[in-house]
Order: structure tokens, then C-alpha cells, then sequence
């Protein structure tokens, strides 16, 4: 879940969660074969919603504002083929640094006295946020399982919990307004790959500018 960080806190921190039904987790034994078991539903998980989240985002039904903030936001649209970006997908400081950049220095949260009297977020700032968490825990383990670092059963019991809960909640994101834009079947892969396809997106600059004027607005 994305904390309502203070000003003076650092930015969309992977905040803990709590297990759930209020059961403790109780201390595992690593074993190569359990860890291998989670790294690859880490990876189907991680597959399935960067295929579905990189159309969501920025698509034409995409639900990061309700229909007020669109009256006051007035955001740009424009037409944009999704190109692969390997970057964003990688366990580098490269990649931490643009996932970072996503999202504005307060988490996202801002004020604003018609949309946002409470301190708000939109949506798409927590979907990012699960999405690049998802990312660093699959790379965590996947570092763990080819024994080059140590990874205790707390940490793994953490991005399990957070899997799950990122993994229902980005499923009801994408169920809730789907992006309708069509993708051609690859003959010969006899599936789609998601890039290469003309989508209706919003501005993303002016969403986070926006974001970034208000996100200290009555904080004194």
C-alpha cells in the first residue's frame, strides 16, 4: 500500500505491509526448490501486469482521475505507439532512478481545495508504486535463488504479502476501465505483443505538473 507521506518524509517509499486476517506469518526454512517455486509465480505475476498495465496507463480508458479531476485538469491528448523500453525493466540504478522519476517528490500526494481537500493521490501514482515494488522484490529474489545475495524470511514474506496485495488490486484497476485499443495477433507468434500499437494517451507531464503545484498547498 502507498503510505500519506509528510513533506519531510522520502518519496513513495515499499511501505509494510500487515498479514493479513491478522494471522502471523511464523519463520521459514529456505529451501533453493521453495524459493525457486516463489520467483516463478513472481514471474508470471510481474509478466501478466506489465503487459496489462503498460496499455492501461496510458490508454484511452485509463481511470487515474474521476470525472471532476477531468474538469479541472483539462488534460492533453494525443496519439502515441508504445515502443519496448528494456530500462524500466531492469535490477540497475539506471532503472531505479527513471521508476523514481515517475513519481513526484511527495509520493504524489497533494491538496486541492475542489478535488483533493484531504490529502489525495491519484490512483496511477499507487499503481506505479505497486508495479515498480513488484519489480525490486522479483529481482531481490531472483538475486537470492542464484545465491548472490542473502535474502532473510522476513524480506520474503514481505514481497509475498505485497504481491498479493498488489497483484488483486491492479487486476480490479484494469478490470474497472479496460483500455478497448485493439491489438493484431503476431502470425507467427500467435499472440500480441503490446508494443508497436497506437494509443489515445493523456499528458503525462502536465498530470505530474499539476501534482507538483498542489502537493504542498495548505501543509502550513
Amino acid at each position: 500500500m502507498l503510505d500519506v507521506p509528510g513533506l519531510s518524509m522520502k518519496s513513495h517509499e515499499y511501505s509494510p505491509l500487515e498479514s493479513e486476517d491478522g494471522l502471523e506469518f511464523q519463520p521459514l526454512r529456505l529451501r533453493k526448490s521453495w524459493l525457486a517455486f516463489i520467483l516463478k509465480f513472481a514471474i508470471s505475476i510481474l509478466l501478466f501486469t506489465v503487459a496489462c498495465v503498460s496499455g492501461f496507463f496510458a490508454g484511452r480508458w485509463s481511470a487515474f482521475a474521476t470525472d471532476e479531476s477531468d474538469d479541472i485538469l483539462h488534460l492533453t491528448t494525443f496519439s502515441r505507439v508504445f515502443e519496448y523500453d528494456a530500462t524500466y525493466g531492469e535490477p540497475s540504478n539506471t532503472s531505479n532512478a527513471i521508476w523514481r522519476s515517475l513519481i513526484p517528490h511527495h509520493g504524489g500526494f497533494f491538496n486541492h481545495p475542489t478535488i483533493a481537500p484531504e490529502r489525495s493521490v491519484f490512483s496511477v501514482f499507487h499503481q506505479l508504486h505497486c508495479l515498480d515494488g513488484m519489480r525490486k522484490g522479483f529481482w531481490e529474489l531472483n538475486n537470492a535463488l542464484n545465491g548472490d545475495t542473502i535474502i532473510d524470511e522476513e524480506n520474503i514474506l514481505k514481497h509475498a504479502v505485497h504481491f498479493k496485495h498488489c497483484s488483486d488490486y491492479l487486476r480490479q484497476v484494469l478490470m474497472c476501465k479496460p483500455d478497448m485499443t485493439l491489438e493484431i495477433q503476431n502470425p507467427i507468434l500467435k499472440a500480441v505483443e503490446g508494443f508497436g500499437v497506437e494509443h489515445i494517451c493523456r499528458d503525462w507531464a502536465e498530470l505530474t505538473r499539476f501534482v507538483k503545484e498542489w502537493e504542498t498547498w495548505g501543509s502550513n
